[in-house]
C-alpha cells in the first residue's frame, strides 16, 4: 500500500494533515519518488521516506479532525499551477 503524507502550510509553518492513499496513481507516485529525499519535517509514525516539499495536490476529504488532520481524505491528483506556499490553510 502507498501513503503520501500531506502538508499545509499554516503562518508559514509546514504543518502534518495526515496521509492520503486512495486514488494515488502510479504516474503520480512516480512524479513524488523523484523529488529529492530530505530528512523528516514532522513526527510519521512509519518508515516513510520524506521528499523536498515541492509539490502541491487536490484532496477530497469529510472534515478536519481535532488535531487539523484531514478525515477520509481522497487524492485528486498534482496542481502544476501551485506552489507549496501558496496552499495555505483557511
Amino acid at each position: 500500500m502507498t501513503s503520501i503524507i500531506l502538508g499545509q502550510y499554516s503562518g508559514g509553518v509546514l504543518k502534518n494533515k495526515g496521509h492520503v492513499t486512495i486514488g494515488v496513481s502510479s504516474e503520480a507516485f512516480q512524479k513524488i519518488s523523484s523529488v529529492p529525499h530530505i530528512d523528516p519535517l514532522f513526527e510519521s509514525s512509519d518508515d516513510a521516506v520524506w521528499v523536498e516539499p515541492v509539490l502541491c495536490c487536490s484532496v477530497k476529504y469529510m472534515e478536519k479532525n481535532s488535531f487539523g488532520s484531514l478525515r477520509q481524505p481522497v487524492f485528486k491528483g498534482l496542481r502544476e499551477d501551485k506552489l507549496p506556499e501558496e496552499c495555505v490553510e483557511k
